[in-house]
């Protein structure tokens, strides 16, 4: 995303009502996206790099940059699955373990009534 103006919005220009907005728009997929500025106007960073919150791009120009930081994205996305699946795995094995001990005993309970019941 790159820069393109600042602008005011709101009441007048001694009003505590009023913001301030730099807009900045995405090379690849058209999307404008406005950052309010009011407070931190002088310290702002226009010339940052900004990740596009609709295509998730970088800056149009680098695509070497925009497919590292897509790589480093999916990777950390990889990641985090990886250890959500580990962590269901362990719960399905502590279920069906403590399920497999309760089996057992349920059936000789079951057995049991069922002997006693055919005995009367």
């Amino acid at each position: 995303m790159f820069f393109v103006r600042k602008y005011t919005s709101g009441a007048g220009d001694y009003d505590p009502r009023q913001r301030r907005w730099a807009e900045f728009h995405c090379a690849l997929c058209g999307h404008d996206e406005d950052y309010d500025i009011t407070r931190t106007e002088l310290t702002f960073q226009y010339d940052r790099e900004r990740r596009c919150p609709a295509c998730g791009q970088l800056n149009a120009d680098d695509r070497e940059k925009n497919l590292k930081a897509q790589l480093a994205k999916l990777t950390n996305d990889k990641s985090k699955i990886e250890v959500e699946i580990e962590k269901l795995m362990r719960e399905l094995d502590e279920i069906s373990q403590t399920s497999s001990h309760t089996g057992t005993q349920q059936e000789n309970s079951d057995g049991m009534q069922r002997s006693g019941l055919s005995s009367s």
